[in-house]
């Protein structure tokens, strides 16, 4: 598996580590409090796991990027390392 592959397992892992651990201190901080509902905790845990979603996807989404990139040029410089040896 390359680098990259492992980054972005570890991203995505680390996505849903994040939501947990922001429901927690919601529920800790905040509900048990009284300072909103439980209602109100699960539309704002709703939203925020929308948006931790969203931008960790994108950020994967750019590392691929990235590496597909990364290949591309390799696979260049190999095309054009043969032509030389001809």
């Amino acid at each position: 598996m390359s680098d990259f592959s492992n980054i972005c397992r570890d991203l995505l892992d680390t996505k849903d580590t994040i939501k947990n651990k922001l429901s927690e201190t919601l529920a800790t901080e905040l509900v048990s409090a009284g300072y909103i509902t439980r209602d109100e905790h699960r539309t704002l845990l709703s939203k925020i796991s929308l948006s931790v979603d969203q931008q960790v996807d994108s950020l994967v989404d750019r590392i691929l990027a990235v590496e597909a990139k990364k290949a591309a040029k390799e696979a260049e410089l190999k095309e054009k390392a043969k032509k030389g040896r001809k």
